[in-house]
């Protein structure tokens, strides 16, 4: 594989940053202090740290959705009102309230009082609504908003309680669909102070189940504790550095953890504004964050971004925090809209580690001051490699292997919805025969200094011709080619051959149905080592993407190279041939029985 473009950090490099850090290290030791010194019967949480900073800063800005705002004030009343109904239903600390909602102020005043009672909101993604999530942790009640609310009751499912959220300013409860309470309107019955719940909120209890493919790629639901969301609020925040009526503008859907927790935490820690809207949209997204200092991000947020006209954009944006920033535009993106620091980060919703680029260093999420390795790994077994004694092996400073966090008292792993997953999850005998480490699923190139680079899933990496093939770095490498605009790779079964086989989705730089196949494949053959280089092309004019702009690559997989279900160009490298055929049934057929074309 191509050598990425940082596989170490430098000792000179860590000094040369060493400067911009310093300001921030007394503010980041009092905030892990506070995380990792406090006993456990010390109250903590969303809840009061939000009920704090509405008692110093009442007229701040909590919220700015389009043109409306929010006070810290009025939010922090709206939540108590809520938390005080929940209460008079019969909700207490450790229940579960499954939320599905789109992107709107109602959102975080949920949230907010779930956090305040102890319930565990889980946060559902409203494009996948199913039974198996709605049900997979146990909720005493559910809050829809008008947008979703037909979509639950086809299921016919029962909840203890149901709650609606309008659509607009309807505040009647007639208004409410039938089995369901109108939140809004009989929450305003409620007294707006600070619930007494608030201050008997420990670390080790719930706040959210957040959704993820965990390392097996089925939906689990995660949970995220208010000792976790602290650790955020201690370390995200501190490096982003926001100060008071500072404006982030986040273009993520709510229900994902960079936007409800990582950019929502900084927020609160600067005591600044929440800038959001219904919807992503890379037309006004520079308009909608003129007056904002930073913003929020993901992968392909920035990809769309950089895919629009150049323009003079008239915006005060001078950093970035969010996850999966690519290293083939990078670079490219600081340097087109005069970004001066990137914070990428990794934290997934289950992992008990995080990640964040504190040095502000190119193509890195960063290091961790937590317990941590990154181990050799058979791609085959799926499988740590042991040695003789049974032990793992860490990699060598800029090699890739697996990321292992350690499961500590201070660093626990709270686990999934389900705890016969979590066993899975957890690796013991590790490096001697009393530890555990939380397996995270993800190949991390080891750079040095406590720092590391994402590879790839490990559900995203696979084997052909006994090499392994990481579909992150191969989409890296084939979006420098001239021809290519966008590229989703993935692995192809094929009868009779061992591993899989490359395959690659791509929508070209011309809109135009002829292209040269020949100078494709000239491209990507400068790019790529032999066996990275996909055999099979599909050309599309888009990409399908999920809800947190990712490319959705299950569909594509299913399909492969099958010409009886794809009707896309396919195109095929045949042996000793330096460019692309067209894959036509006879082809096809010549593959799938392994005959001469093959």
């Amino acid at each position: 594989m191509k050598k990425s473009p940082k596989n170490v950090v430098h000792f000179k490099e860590i000094m040369h940053q060493f400067p911009h850090v310093l300001p921030k290290i007394p503010r980041l030791l009092r905030g892990l202090k506070q995380v990792y010194t406090q006993k456990q019967e010390t109250p903590m949480g969303l809840g009061l740290i939000f009920e704090k900073i509405a008692k110093q800063h009442p007229r701040y800005n909590a919220l700015k959705f389009g043109d409306q705002t929010t006070t810290y004030q009025h939010l922090n009343q709206h939540a108590n009102q809520i938390a005080h109904l929940l209460i008079a239903y019969g909700f207490k600390k450790g229940d579960v309230l499954s939320l599905v909602m789109e992107n709107r102020p109602e959102f975080f005043a949920v949230i907010l009082a779930t956090a305040k009672v102890g319930v565990i909101c889980a946060l559902i993604d409203p494009t996948k609504i199913t039974t198996k999530t709605l049900l997979s942790t146990e909720p005493k009640g559910l809050i829809v908003s008008d947008q979703y609310h037909q979509q639950i009751d086809a299921l016919k499912l029962n909840f203890e309680h149901c709650f609606w959220v309008a659509s607009s300013n309807q505040d009647k409860q007639e208004n409410a669909p039938s089995g369901y309470r109108n939140l809004i309107y009989s929450a305003q019955e409620y007294p707006t102070f600070n619930p007494p719940t608030t201050a008997h909120i420990y670390a080790q209890d719930g706040l959210f189940y957040i959704y993820t493919s965990g390392t097996t790629g089925q939906p689990k639901a995660a949970l995220y504790t208010h000792g976790r969301w602290i650790l955020a609020y201690n370390t995200y925040g501190q490096t982003l550095g926001l100060v008071n009526k500072d404006i982030l503008y986040v273009p993520l859907p709510l229900h994902h953890a960079t936007a409800s927790i990582v950019c929502w935490s900084s927020v609160l820690a600067g005591q600044g504004t929440f800038s959001f809207n219904a919807h992503f949209s890379t037309q006004t997204f520079w308009q909608d964050a003129q007056d904002a200092v930073a913003i929020g991000y993901s992968s392909d947020v920035c990809r769309q971004l950089l895919e629009q006209p150049v323009q003079a954009n008239k915006h005060q944006v001078k950093k970035m925090i969010g996850y999966g920033l690519r290293a083939y535009y990078w670079r490219t993106f600081k340097h087109r809209f005069n970004i001066k620091e990137v914070f990428e980060l990794y934290a997934s919703n289950e992992s008990n580690i995080g990640f964040n680029n504190l040095f502000n260093f190119d193509n890195t999420v960063g290091f961790s001051p937590l317990p941590f390795a990154v181990v050799q790994y058979d791609i085959d077994s799926q499988k740590p490699i042991r040695d003789k004694n049974g032990y793992c092996t860490e990699v060598k400073k800029g090699d890739v292997g697996l990321l292992l966090s350690k499961i500590t008292s201070r660093t626990p792993f709270d686990g999934y919805g389900k705890h016969d997953i979590n066993d899975d999850a957890v690796l013991h005998h590790v490096f001697n025969e009393h530890d555990a480490y939380y397996n995270t699923g993800d190949l991390m190139r080891r750079l040095g200094y406590r720092h590391v680079q994402f590879i790839d899933r490990l559900s995203d990496t696979f084997h052909w011709q006994n090499q392994r093939i990481s579909t992150h770095e191969v989409e890296d490498v084939m979006c420098t080619c001239p021809s290519i605009k966008e590229a989703s790779i993935y692995g192809v079964k094929i009868p009779n051959y061992e591993g899989k086989a490359c395959m690659a989705t791509v929508i070209l730089n011309s809109l135009s149905p002829i292209f040269d196949c020949k100078n494709i494949y000239a491209e990507f053959k400068k790019a790529l080592p032999t066996h990275a280089i996909p055999l099979f092309l599909r050309i599309q004019l888009t990409l399908p993407v999920s809800s947190a702009f990712k490319y959705s690559k299950k569909e594509l997989q299913k399909q492969g190279f099958d010409i009886h279900h794809c009707d896309d160009l396919l195109l095929v490298q045949l042996p000793h041939q330096d460019t692309y055929h067209p894959l036509n049934h006879k082809i096809y057929e010549h593959i799938m029985q392994k005959k001469p074309y093959f």
